[in-house]
């Protein structure tokens, strides 16, 4: 409907809201067959689960999306030195009012399962769509300040504001698929979130080393040596173990953690290694 209404107004506005949402669409059905991936069980082959299959989307994602973007952003800069007229915009304030109100529905749905699911596909799915409330508002703009003031370059110039607000959105979306395929710890509230949980899990625990993390997906993958004083017996340490990992399982369900209980005279110096 929207490419239609473009034909009739000659907005590029409308236009990149248009290819915007076909962008979504295509996407989210790569998506669904992505998220399905992801969510299968480790195996003998993939023993720390599928999930970089959604940081690898979420990549492909970045890629084209920011394309087509800049494609866009081409076109509007020709309109600038070119400027053309718009054409019916009653039509494309129309359009662009029911599209409003669809994303707003969706966005709810997918606020709901990104923050349920932990997802990285789901956080660029709902970016993607929420992202579009904006773009709808730009559009609706654009051709307000058409009719009130009747210069062409209204058109153009918020289609460019429309580009830099998606290129920043994607941007962010790029770069946290990056640091997941290169295994890049935890961001820094969640490494102190840790450290407080660490330390404050048990009397006995007075530090811990070899510390390591990174995310695959929605599954944290936490490592560490923890530091026991007072600890002879084996049942002991396991038990110390134990309630320290169902600590840190409760603030974070969906992680897998490898700890190693040592005691105070065999651990080195310093309380972790970020």
């Amino acid at each position: 409907m929207k490419f239609a209404v473009f034909l009739f107004t000659n907005s590029t506005a409308i236009l990149a809201s248009a290819a915007d949402s076909l962008t979504d669409l295509l996407l989210s059905f790569a998506n669904f067959a992505v998220v399905r991936s992801a969510e299968k069980p480790a195996d003998e082959q993939h023993p720390y689960g599928h999930g970089k299959i959604e940081s690898l989307a979420g990549l492909f994602q970045g890629v084209v999306i920011g394309g087509v973007t800049l494609g866009i952003a081409a076109m509007a800069v020709r309109r600038i030195l070119a400027p053309q007229d718009v054409m019916n915009p009653l039509a494309g304030t129309g359009i662009t009012i029911v599209a409003l109100i669809v994303s707003l529905w969706h966005i709810r749905n997918l606020s709901r399962s990104a923050s349920e699911s932990g997802s990285q596909v789901m956080r660029a799915e709902y970016i993607h769509y929420a992202s579009d409330i904006l773009v709808y508002v730009g559009v609706i703009l654009s051709f307000a300040l058409y009719r009130l003031t009747g210069s062409r370059l209204w058109d153009p110039i918020i289609t460019l504001l429309i580009v830099f607000y998606l290129v920043k959105n994607v941007a962010a979306v790029f770069n946290q698929s990056i640091s997941e395929l290169m295994d890049e710890h935890l961001p820094d509230e969640e490494l102190d979130a840790l450290d407080r949980l660490i330390l404050k899990s048990d009397p006995r625990v007075v530090g811990y080393h070899n510390f390591r993390t990174r995310r695959v997906g929605a599954t944290r993958f936490i490592e560490f040596h923890v530091v026991v004083k007072g600890v002879t017996a084996f049942a002991e340490s396991n038990d110390v173990v134990e309630g320290l990992i169902g600590r840190i399982v409760e603030r974070y369900p969906e992680a897998r953690l490898t700890v190693q209980a040592d005691p105070e005279s065999a651990a080195p110096s310093g309380r972790a290694e970020h």
